[in-house]
């Protein structure tokens, strides 16, 4: 029963669900990730939960934990199935990528490489 993927997604969509009807940062979140975490244990191969988790994680504004779930999909899939993850790490940098080119720190840096 752990490997079935059918059932995993019901539970995460009903996880998903409860979640979207608290704030932010309630206890809804994180039992929404702890599931996503326990169910990568057993189906790590499957891309479409990856992409799920991290577009979950990205809504919830968890920038280094999104790009380091990212990162761990692409080691943990076989490199048949990058092209999907790299869809939706592109998509994040570009959506992330305003936040940390208006950073001061990062326009400093990027001045002086010039």
């Amino acid at each position: 029963m752990p490997r079935s993927y059918k059932i995993w997604q019901r539970y995460l969509k009903e996880r998903r669900t409860e979640a979207g009807k608290n704030c932010i940062g309630d206890t809804a979140y994180e039992l929404a990730n702890a599931a996503y975490d326990r169910c990568l244990i057993f189906l790590n191969k499957m891309p479409r939960i990856w992409i799920e988790y991290c577009e979950f994680l990205a809504s919830q504004e968890y920038i280094t934990l999104t790009r380091r779930t990212l990162d761990k999909a692409l080691r943990c899939l076989p490199i048949t199935q990058h092209a999907r993850i790299w869809e939706v790490y592109v998509k994040f940098l570009q959506k992330e990528g305003n936040y940390l080119l208006n950073d001061k720190k990062t326009q400093t840096k990027h001045k002086k490489q010039k």
